[in-house]
């Protein structure tokens, strides 16, 4: 590599390298990575001892696959509640996403805010309240607290990767392989600008399908210690997050229209009147 960087861009050298590629180390050997299953996922995003912010923070990380650094540059002003969008603009490629994110995690980002008072539209979304590069031995220990005893999650054997948070990524992709989702899709979400990165995982999708595993189970009932959003003539504003209370005029007319959309018995249009 120093003849390398020698030749190209420091231009020091002009005579070919003499370190062959033969020469080189070999590659590492490709280890046994680590996923989660959908109910060890819920035991950890529905353990009332580990913290409200890193429960959000693990669902976002599996049902979205986000890497580590896209999701804790999350902003509130990022996620769109009212359509469901989540827009990510520090990614590990330099590309920008924007996506549909599932109904059940906006119910739970809904309750998030809905439980933090005068949140700022800058704030982060999810503090998982970790010190830098302890991300996965946190991740490991809140694993075994809630009782997940899956032993090669934790292995010290040099032929496979313990679990860690970046692994609630390869979570995601396996589940969405195992999910039938297409390459494009997961490319949409992932960042991975090739199937290469993808195609790993088709394997552990197949072990999903041959145990009979449906992946992205509920999201909502692990969360239900999270206040309900707010109702009963208040709504919920999708550019601040704040909540607004509704005239008495305003919920007739979106009754009315409600009616209409739904052809409720009893509610008929207005019948135009032409006077001659």
């Amino acid at each position: 590599m120093l003849f390398r960087l020698a030749e190209y861009p420091m231009r020091l050298r002009t005579t070919p390298n003499p370190v062959s590629k033969r020469m080189m180390p070999a590659k590492d050997k490709p280890k046994l990575f680590s996923y989660l299953l959908p109910d060890e996922v819920l035991l950890l995003v529905s353990a009332p001892s580990i913290p409200m912010g890193r429960r959000v923070a693990y669902a976002l990380a599996v049902y979205t696959g986000l890497c580590k650094g896209s999701l804790l540059s999350l902003r509130w002003e990022h996620v769109d509640l009212a359509n469901g969008l989540l827009t990510v603009l520090h990614t590990k490629t330099g590309h920008p996403q924007c996506f549909e994110i599932r109904a059940d995690l906006v119910g739970v980002l809904r309750r998030w805010r809905a439980s933090r008072s005068a949140v700022a539209s800058d704030a982060v979304i999810a503090d998982c309240e970790i010190d830098a590069g302890r991300e996965a031995q946190v991740m490991r220990d809140d694993l075994r607290a809630v009782g997940v005893t899956r032993e090669v999650l934790f292995s010290d054997d040099p032929k496979v990767e313990p679990i860690r948070f970046h692994d609630c990524r390869s979570t995601f992709v396996t589940w969405a392989k195992r999910d039938e989702r297409g390459d494009g899709w997961i490319s949409d979400r992932t960042g991975h600008l090739t199937g290469e990165m993808i195609d790993r995982y088709t394997r552990a999708a197949r072990t999903l399908a041959d145990l009979r595993i449906k992946p992205f189970p509920d999201l909502l009932p692990a969360f239900a210690d999270l206040p309900d959003p707010p109702a009963d003539g208040r709504r919920m504003d999708a550019a601040s997050g704040a909540t607004k209370t509704e005239s008495p005029e305003s919920l007739a007319r979106s009754a009315v229209t409600q009616g209409f959309l739904v052809d409720l018995v009893g509610i008929e249009p207005t019948t135009s009147r032409v006077r001659f």
